[in-house]
């Protein structure tokens, strides 16, 4: 019988939870999410692989739980913008300054494993899809309250800010000065929102 090493069940769990999913980031990180396999998870956690097994059925799983685990502050604070922020410009640019705090965190290198695999099933992307479409709502709607009585198209307008976005974040990811880059963002943001 495995030891149970807390005060209770429950709280052996969450903390073996933990540790799998640290484990499996610093994998991901060192080996490529293709070359860690869950015995690999396995071995750095201490466990059998089929009792892994009964924590994530599989490596996707292990993944959508960290990605839910790190994005879960930032996702909260981009939430938290339309209680906060009232001017729907400014909201954008709060906007911004959170998902450049995310393009700079661990999380960001889990999400740039995720757009370089080619394997996934159609579920997965949908979890992922999930995961990302609170904030993508958030701008959305900051961006129609901002393009309001405009022809323009305020769901383009979302998509043309977060591929500005990804490109800022791709160019932080490979050495730029965020202050620059987010400097360069603002002011692109502010170019594309003016009517």
């Amino acid at each position: 019988m495995p030891r149970i090493e807390a005060e209770n069940i429950e709280a052996h769990v969450e903390a073996q939870t933990q540790r799998i999913l640290d484990s499996a980031m610093q994998l991901f990180a060192a080996r490529g999410y293709a070359g860690t396999e869950l015995r690999h998870i396995a071995e750095a956690v201490g466990l059998a692989r089929n009792s892994l097994y009964r924590y994530y059925p599989g490596k996707d799983q292990i993944l959508l739980a960290c990605l839910r685990r790190d994005m879960g502050p930032s996702l909260a604070r981009v939430n938290d913008l339309e209680e906060k922020i009232v001017d729907p410009r400014e909201r954008i640019f709060a906007w911004l300054k959170v998902q450049m705090d995310i393009a700079a965190s661990a999380c960001h290198g889990a999400m740039q494993m995720v757009d370089s695999l080619q394997h996934h099933s159609p579920e997965f992307l949908e979890e992922i899809r999930n995961l990302h479409e609170p904030s993508a709502a958030t701008l959305r709607r900051a961006v129609s309250e901002v393009l309001a009585g405009s022809p323009r198209d305020p769901a383009l307008v979302s998509k043309l800010i977060n591929s500005l976005l990804r490109t800022g974040a791709a160019a932080m990811m490979d050495g730029g000065k965020r202050q620059a880059i987010e400097t360069e963002l603002e002011y692109s943001v502010d170019c594309i929102l003016r009517s």
